[in-house]
């Protein structure tokens, strides 16, 4: 029998909301001094072994400077605490060998700390994050871009003392130089001086416990969706384990239709106005694929409402009646030529048809699977059961004196 491997969750429409708000917020923010390093006519990151090291136990770096747009905009307070951080020193035994530099080369320090899928490894996480400082070879190589490069590991390992002996000057030294729009800065200093006053046992420090702007939203918010893709897996491989190769190849057809369906509906039926769309679109996409591992569970458990030939018509005729209110309501028409906006923000008509069409193919794919996997279970249930879910999720694009809106 062949392996099974589960097909891995990667939504393609993350990478493009993600990547402009990155654009935007390094545009505007100037987050990360490895930027400087890519600019024409910049020095090259150093690549002799010597110059890395040496490189990543720089004192301090240029991102601090209180002449940055960042830190010009912090608190004089802010201001005041990251000066003084460049003289709290880097431990040297803290920072990578000569020796590991080859097995770090293209190390990532966020996917190390966070443990996706597998056990942290703080060590391992800060001898990367050393080597993903600003001006370095690897400066931003991380899931997070700049965001969760160095800097911010390092900051956490410290400030939590993981794989070292806690150092909150270090710590706050990390937070300085990992930079961040101005009230993010003088949130997170703030945080480590009262962790330093009163600490808080069993709760970590976090990058994303202080974030004020959308760009940080999204990039936390992806974050946090790529840990609870992990345990997401790891439920949907012990569901699949029993299956023989019929049920998994239908499982297989399945699990694509559904991140079709899942990204359509992310992309065009929430409303992605505004700095935050990319958090909203991913806790979408999150609660889809949870319904998702829910819906299996219940086809599992004997848990598909009974329901004849009669009332899969019935309920089918009443998602169709559903869908065509939908569309005719006015409020996701245009407000005017050329706007991409109408009464629900950008959700439109158009854009439901879309996932609408994702949404058939999601069906026939579930019909099929269900079918092999559980044959003892009418067909007409699982259409009722089915149709039932999409005609609950399309009333809320109903006209508002119809009991729709959101």
């Amino acid at each position: 029998m062949p392996t099974f491997r589960a097909i891995p969750f990667r939504p393609h429409l993350r990478a493009p909301a993600l990547l402009g708000l990155a654009l935007l917020g390094l545009a505007l923010l100037g987050l990360g001094a490895g930027i400087a390093a890519a600019a024409p006519g910049a020095d090259a990151p150093p690549s002799d072994p010597a110059q890395r090291l040496a490189a990543a136990a720089q004192p301090w770096l240029p991102v601090e400077d209180p002449a940055g747009w960042s830190m010009a905009h912090a608190s004089a307070d802010s201001r005041a605490t990251c000066l003084r951080s460049r003289a709290v020193p880097i431990p040297a035994a803290d920072l990578p060998r000569p020796d590991q530099l080859a097995g770090l080369a293209s190390c990532d320090a966020q996917a190390l700390y966070d443990g996706n899928g597998g056990r942290p490894d703080y060590v391992r996480a800060r001898e990367c994050a050393y080597l993903q400082r600003p001006g370095t070879a690897q400066a931003a190589r991380s899931q997070g871009g700049f965001a969760f490069a160095g800097p911010a590991i390092l900051m956490m390992v410290y400030a939590n003392g993981l794989g070292v002996p806690r150092n909150l000057p270090l710590a706050t030294k990390f937070a300085c130089e990992a930079g961040g729009a101005p009230p993010e800065i003088d949130g997170r200093l703030e945080h480590l001086r009262k962790l330093a006053d009163a600490p808080a046992p069993g709760r970590r420090f976090d990058v994303c416990d202080d974030i004020t702007s959308g760009y940080m939203g999204g990039l936390c918010a992806a974050r946090q969706s790529d840990r609870a893709e992990a345990a997401r897996d790891a439920v949907i491989d012990r569901i699949v384990a029993g299956y023989d190769v019929d049920q998994r190849r239908a499982f297989t057809d399945l699990r694509k239709a559904a991140g079709a369906f899942f990204d359509a509906q992310a992309s065009n039926e929430v409303d992605l106005g505004g700095t935050a769309r990319a958090a909203f679109e991913i806790q979408q996409e999150d609660d889809d694929w949870d319904s998702f591992v829910a819906h299996l569970r219940q086809l599992e458990a004997d848990g598909i409402p009974a329901a004849n030939a009669a009332q899969a018509r019935h309920a089918d005729a009443v998602l169709n009646d559903t869908y065509r209110r939908v569309l005719a309501n006015p409020e996701l028409r245009f407000t005017a030529p050329g706007s991409a906006f109408t009464g629900m923000g950008t959700i439109n008509a158009n854009g439901i048809r879309q996932a609408q069409r994702r949404w058939l193919a999601y069906r026939d794919a579930w019909l099929r699977f269900a079918a092999v996997r559980r044959p003892d279970v009418e067909r007409s249930a699982v259409l009722a059961w089915l149709s039932g879910q999409r005609s609950r999720a399309l009333r809320a694009f109903l006209p508002r004196h119809a009991g729709g809106g959101r």
